[in-house]
């Protein structure tokens, strides 16, 4: 486990987005149904969306996991995400969000000592 120091400053967004990718081909490799094709056309009963809110959960913890940030579960988008893109979009400037607030915590902490 890799904690980010509360010395440090910089946002580890590469890692962020490292554990974001690989949380994404974990839960996406879980099995979602084939695009639909002409062939194929699909129905209604097909899910949506690749990866749900207990699978952005589970980024969550891996994101914890890699850079010591924590994202409160209430922070998941129900309805989860169609894209990495999107996923890497909303979780990213959480995550800075989160990370921004400890520093804050820990410079209070550190100017009460």
């Amino acid at each position: 486990m890799v904690i980010v120091s509360s010395g440090s400053s910089s946002f580890p967004e590469d890692k962020v987005i490292a554990a974001i990718k690989t949380c994404w081909i974990a839960e996406t490799a879980k099995g979602t149904p084939e695009k639909p094709t002409a062939d194929k056309p699909g129905s209604i009963m097909d899910p949506l969306i690749e990866i749900d809110s207990h699978g952005v959960v589970r980024c969550f913890v891996s994101i914890e996991k890699e850079t010591g940030i924590a994202i409160p579960e209430t922070e998941a988008k129900d309805t989860g995400y169609d894209s990495l893109n999107d996923l890497i979009a909303n979780v990213v400037p959480l995550a800075k969000k989160y990370f921004e607030k400890n520093l804050k915590k820990d410079a209070d902490a550190d100017s009460d000592a």
